[in-house]
Formats: C-alpha cells, sequence, structure tokens
C-alpha cells in the first residue's frame, strides 16, 4: 500500500486541500486493472491523506530512459493507457494531467495511470476550476487547457496529452519546447514537426495516429480514447488505419482558422502585391507594344528607302526629299 499526503506549497492559495480531495473522489469509483486503485481517504491530525495500491516500479519517464523501446512497443503501451482512461472517462473522470511522471510502469512491464489530482468530475455540481484558469503541465496540454477554456476540456483534451506522450516516446523529443510562454503558444497556434523529420524509421500510418491525436481542434481528434487505442490496435496487427494524413491545404485551412488576424494581414498583403504586379506587368507590356509599334514604323521606313535608292525615285521622310543617288534633295523647317 501507498500513502499519499498533500503539499501545502504546491497551491499558495488555500486549495490543495480540496484538489487533493478531489483526486481521492475522482480516483474511488476507477476499477480498471491499469488504474492505481485508491482504498482509503483519511484524515490524520488536520491533514488529509488517501492509501492506494503500491507500484513497484518506476515512472514512464524513467522507464524509457533506462530502457528505450521499439516503436511497436511505445505503440502498445500507450494503447494499454488509452484504455485505461476510457474507463475513466466512461465514468465521467477526465483525468487533464497525463503526462511520463503520472504513469508508473511495474517490474513486469505493466502500466499504470495514477495521480488524478486535477482530475474534473464530469457531472460534478462543484467545479474545482473556471474558465481562465490553466491547470496541469505545459508541455503536455491540449489547447484548450493552454488557452484556460475548462469548460471545453473532455476526454479529447486526455487523448491530445496522451498524444504528446506517444510523440515524445517515439521521437525522444517534446513536440512543444522552450520557456512556459513560447509552449503554451505552440500548443495553441503551431503544428508539431512530423514524426518523420526527426526518425525516418518510424511507420508512416503510427505517424498519421499521432498526429491525429494532436489536432489542434478537439473535433478533428480521436473523439474517445478506445478510438486512439483501437487505431494502434490496428497499426499493430498491420490493418488499415482509419486515420488519414493531414493535406497541405487541410493544414494552410486550420491554420488560418486559428490566425484569422494574421491570415487577413496576409491576405491583404498578398492582394496588394499581386495588385503591383499586374500593374507592372501592364505597363512594361505597353511599353513593349510602343517599342515593337516604333521599330515596325522604322522598318517600313527603312525598306522603302531601300526601294527608293533602287528605282532612282524621290522619298519625302520627315519633312526631307531624298532622290535615288541618296542625295538630299531639300529639307522643310
Amino acid at each position: 500500500m501507498a500513502i499519499k499526503f498533500p503539499r501545502p506549497d504546491l497551491l499558495p492559495d488555500g486549495n490543495d486541500e480540496q484538489r487533493f480531495l478531489q483526486e481521492a473522489r475522482a480516483t474511488a469509483i476507477l476499477r480498471h486493472p491499469n488504474i492505481v486503485q485508491l482504498h482509503e481517504v483519511g484524515r490524520e491530525e488536520g491533514i488529509p491523506y488517501i492509501v492506494s495500491d503500491f507500484v513497484d516500479g518506476r515512472t514512464l519517464e524513467d522507464f524509457v530512459a533506462e530502457k528505450p523501446l521499439s516503436h511497436r512497443e511505445c505503440a502498445e503501451l500507450v494503447r494499454t493507457i488509452a484504455r485505461a482512461l476510457h474507463h475513466a472517462h466512461v465514468n465521467q473522470v477526465i483525468h487533464r494531467d497525463i503526462k511520463p511522471s503520472n504513469i508508473l510502469i511495474d517490474e513486469d512491464g505493466h502500466a499504470f495511470v495514477t495521480d488524478f489530482g486535477l482530475a474534473r468530475q464530469v457531472n460534478d455540481r462543484v467545479q474545482m476550476t473556471i474558465d481562465g484558469q490553466i491547470l496541469g503541465t505545459p508541455a503536455y496540454m491540449s489547447p484548450e487547457q493552454a488557452m484556460g477554456t475548462s469548460s471545453a476540456v473532455d476526454a479529447r483534451s486526455d487523448v491530445f496529452s496522451l498524444g504528446v506522450v506517444l510523440y515524445e516516446m517515439l521521437t525522444g523529443e517534446r513536440p512543444f519546447r522552450g520557456n512556459v510562454r513560447a509552449v503554451l503558444r505552440q500548443v495553441t497556434d503551431t503544428d508539431p514537426r512530423p514524426l518523420q523529420d526527426l526518425n525516418d524509421h518510424i511507420a508512416r500510418n503510427l505517424e498519421t495516429i499521432c498526429l491525429k491525436s494532436l489536432a489542434k481542434s478537439p473535433t478533428r481528434r480521436y473523439q474517445t480514447a478506445n478510438e486512439f487505442a483501437d487505431d494502434l490496435s490496428r497499426f499493430l496487427k498491420d490493418e488499415p488505419i482509419l486515420a488519414r494524413p493531414v493535406s497541405n491545404w487541410e493544414r494552410a485551412w486550420q491554420w488560418c482558422r486559428r490566425n484569422r488576424r494574421l491570415a487577413r494581414t496576409y491576405a491583404s498583403a498578398a492582394i496588394i502585391i499581386l495588385l503591383v504586379t499586374v500593374t507592372a506587368f501592364v505597363r512594361v507590356n505597353d511599353a513593349r507594344k510602343t517599342a515593337l509599334g516604333e521599330k515596325d514604323k522604322a522598318t517600313g521606313l527603312a525598306e522603302e528607302l531601300a526601294t527608293a535608292l533602287k528605282t532612282s525615285e524621290d522619298l519625302r521622310v520627315d519633312g526631307c526629299w531624298f532622290r535615288g543617288t541618296s542625295a538630299v534633295l531639300s529639307c522643310s523647317t
């Protein structure tokens, strides 16, 4: 058994105990072989505590650092975690802080989801967070979490966070990096690099599955963690997956929808450049036509002069008379 006490320094606003008990209430209703089981909630000398199963192992973060996994092993492990999350979601519990340090791996390689400290019960009348308050770990947050819209956080937010975990396991890098402000901006506005840019040995279908889970819009992700797990199963069985790669046109359109003001600025600049280019082209074309006309005129005059020279006829050119001997007879002033 493991006993967990809250850390008073986690939330200086005094909500640490409330959030700690929220974890107990959320986890207590869950019964799944890959979720750390809660057994007791109590208070000792005014300090609350919870008693849960003890997992003899290490965090996923430490496990992967010590034992690099194959891509198929990564897919199998994430599939297991997705099934566990789906159980929590079916029971109206959203984890909201999925990351490697909240996934435990025992000595037999079995995965367990733990630490529901930021969990939210969907049907709970008392919400612990309000819009505008950002909770979770920035590098693993969903866009809706990063924007502080807690009312929009649902099962698909956990799907996104688990997608970040899969991305990191496959490539060795997080899709969003930098200081907190930079990470939050990337989470909401920047698509992650294609996995094959970082490791060209990653199967295309596995990359497609991972990137679908990381879609900025919740409607474009897997709608449940179970759908995520099912597509991973298809990949592992070498069956056709349901996810489809995002085309460049779709990616550009999604970027424009996310960055409407910037897109309008770029569009206006493009229109101005187009108008300037068209105007310049028209003027150059008119100048070319004028030059060609002058050339044709000069050519005609040269031909007439050549004929006059051959026939000894008089020829008038710009007020001057020429005779076939090439002598100028007279010029009018």
